[in-house]
């Protein structure tokens, strides 16, 4: 069933499913290289993660972290990002952060694993884990004691913590932390609906755009948020979008991307049924 309803959402996807809306850049026009979107950006600007005062985002009780709720106040995005000070350098309004290969995940629920391992090969760290995606979904599973189906993004950041990647992980409480994150520190992985009545566009720089039009839903999916343009005009009228990364391999849009506004990410954040609750994760640092 799992199978089905996986290669269901990925046939929504295609390419070639949706027509082009008229008067864009033709694809071929398109940015097809992590290196080539990263040219596009502020070469110059160097990441703030350093401006945040340490002693605030070191879990030092491991039980604390396992014990409290994922979106705890205590482990907020926001707190740390209110370290920064009024004077720090500003950040540009455009910023990719380089993602290295775009995974394809199996016919499978490994998307969070995906995820979470295209995060470990991201900048700014860009380290290549000894388990493969594979491995490190078998190790969710087993921390969720399941038989097979999905993990949740918690048990995908712990068992990262556990295995000595991340020092840490904080959440989001919307759009605007994962943006700021972005800005001062690094990649975000998110987990979210994915909506049967989404659709591609290609706005005028040629590229592809993921909307969340508030139809019914398909069920949860893991991707990672690496880059972000403050000054782009999205399809659905609002300014400002961020830039995701799918694991449904290089074929996937454009190189395995697309855009999604940042107005649509704040309902996606937002989406929560009695179920499910959308998270949005991220560590201070990679350090293995």
């Amino acid at each position: 069933m799992f199978k089905r309803l996986i290669q269901k959402i990925k046939n929504l996807f295609k390419k070639d499913v949706y027509d082009p809306l008229p008067s864009v850049i033709p694809m071929a026009n398109a940015r097809t290289s992590i290196e080539e979107e990263h040219d596009q950006c502020d070469s110059a600007f160097v990441p703030m993660g350093s401006v945040l005062e340490t002693e605030m985002h070191i879990v030092s009780d491991d039980a604390v972290i396992e014990r409290d709720d994922e979106r705890s106040s205590e482990f907020q995005m926001g707190k740390q990002l209110s370290a920064i000070e009024p004077d720090a350098p500003t950040p540009p309004r455009r910023w990719i952060w380089r993602t290295g290969e775009v995974l394809a995940q199996p016919d499978d629920e490994s998307c969070v694993a995906h995820a979470f391992y295209q995060l470990l090969l991201s900048e700014p760290k860009r380290q290549r884990p000894a388990l493969t995606p594979v491995e490190l979904h078998k190790k969710y599973l087993a921390e969720d004691a399941k038989k097979g189906g999905g993990t949740s993004i918690l048990t995908g950041a712990r068992v990262l913590k556990r295995e000595g990647y991340l020092p840490n992980y904080y959440w989001a409480a919307n759009a605007a932390e994962v943006v700021k994150w972005l800005q001062y520190v690094g990649p975000v992985v998110i987990g979210v609906f994915m909506h049967e009545g989404m659709r591609f566009y290609q706005p005028v720089h040629g590229d592809y755009f993921l909307r969340a039009t508030r139809e019914r839903s398909m069920g949860a999916h893991a991707l990672l948020v690496h880059g972000y343009d403050l000054d782009m005009i999205c399809p659905d009228g609002t300014t400002g979008a961020v830039r995701l990364c799918n694991s449904w391999g290089a074929e996937f849009m454009c190189g395995g991307k697309a855009w999604l506004s940042i107005a649509d990410l704040d309902f996606l954040l937002g989406e929560r049924t009695s179920s499910f609750t959308p998270r949005a994760c991220a560590p201070m640092e990679v350090i293995r």
